[in-house]
């Protein structure tokens, strides 16, 4: 790459060069060869000169603590940096992209409803249990989904066997809705071919 210096005659780029503290002595020595490079990767002129003004708009903020790294250092992140606009302006694009007529998004699950329902259920459940007591939430998940008998979960907890009782009645009742619910989809769920 040619370097032109503030007279106007042409340097050399040596990557281990001396850096250029002079933003338009930067810009004006490295600007051509980034617009080539950019212009390859975007493939149009306004793309990459859009992009190559963004980099250096964004080098210029940056100037300050770059302006004693070396010239080649500064005019490769300078390009990297124009890259990086180039392809998050043809993310942007791709994303606003117009699909398929024919595109049948989620038709083909037809128990994705019930899935979902299910997983929304389980979330609840699972808030449900974590606002509990520390025993209460303990009682239940070792009862109800251990299948643990009272003596057992008395024993272990060093409760009554009366208090862990109460907390299963507690826990039960509380659940109750949701168990019901569960039913609910259990059944929709066996009425479908899977």
């Amino acid at each position: 790459m040619t370097r032109v210096s503030s007279e106007g005659a042409p340097l050399h780029l040596d990557p281990d060069e001396e850096p250029c503290p002079d933003f338009e002595e930067f810009y004006r020595s490295t600007v051509h060869r980034t617009r080539r490079a950019v212009r390859s990767l975007a493939g149009d002129d306004y793309i990459a000169q859009e992009a190559v003004q963004e980099a250096y708009f964004r080098m210029l903020k940056l100037w300050p603590q770059r302006n004693t790294v070396l010239l080649g250092a500064n005019w490769r992140y300078t390009v990297v940096t124009a890259r990086n606009v180039v392809l998050d302006g043809f993310r942007r694009d791709r994303r606003w992209a117009e699909l398929d007529e024919d595109l049948q998004i989620g038709e083909d699950d037809p128990n994705l409803i019930a899935v979902l329902d299910e997983m929304s259920l389980m979330r609840a459940v699972r808030a449900l249990l974590d606002s509990w007591p520390p025993r209460r939430r303990a009682v239940a998940i070792m009862h109800i989904l251990q299948g643990r008998d009272y003596a057992e979960i008395a024993k272990h907890l060093t409760l009554t066997q009366s208090a862990v009782r109460s907390h299963v009645g507690d826990a039960r009742e509380l659940l109750r809705p949701y168990l019901q619910r569960m039913a609910k989809l259990d059944a929709e769920k066996g009425g479908r071919s899977s």
